[in-house]
């Protein structure tokens, strides 16, 4: 994935973020326990990918670097669906909802923006997971 790039000269040099950087570098989770939820909005980064000694990709990498969800797609989404999931996964969660069900109602409603793009989304969690750190600091 392209995060930025830089000209040099009349050339274009793209910095790249992939799993191995994510594995070698990424520290997630936090000194209180806390674990981030990652959300790649992006084409294909919820695809695994192969690597030498089995099989890799985003979500691994950023599980094992300590985030608490994963949520990417398998193939390229429409503009309208990547919102409406993305803006009704996160309303769902800061409702208090379970990721589980906050998929569900992303999914349901990515659905109804009319493109079966919507079907792209994976989400890597534990199946009772909730927000729980960011309501006790907001109280």
């Amino acid at each position: 994935m392209v995060l930025e790039g830089r000209i040099e000269g009349s050339t274009y040099i793209p910095t790249w973020l992939d799993a191995t950087t994510v594995e070698a570098f990424a520290k997630l989770r936090g000194q209180d326990g806390t674990q981030p939820i990652v959300f790649l909005n992006a084409c294909k980064a919820g695809r695994a990918g192969y690597k030498l000694t089995g099989i890799g990709g985003f979500a691994q990498a950023f599980l094992r670097a300590g985030a608490g969800a994963f949520v990417g797609t398998l193939w390229s989404v429409g503009d309208e669906p990547a919102f409406t999931f993305g803006k009704t996964f996160y309303d769902a969660l800061l409702s208090g909802q379970s990721v589980p069900h906050a998929t569900t109602l992303a999914r349901e409603a990515a659905r109804e923006a009319g493109d079966a793009t919507w079907l792209a989304y994976v989400v890597y969690a534990h199946p009772h997971a909730r927000l729980s750190h960011w309501r006790r600091q907001r109280r």
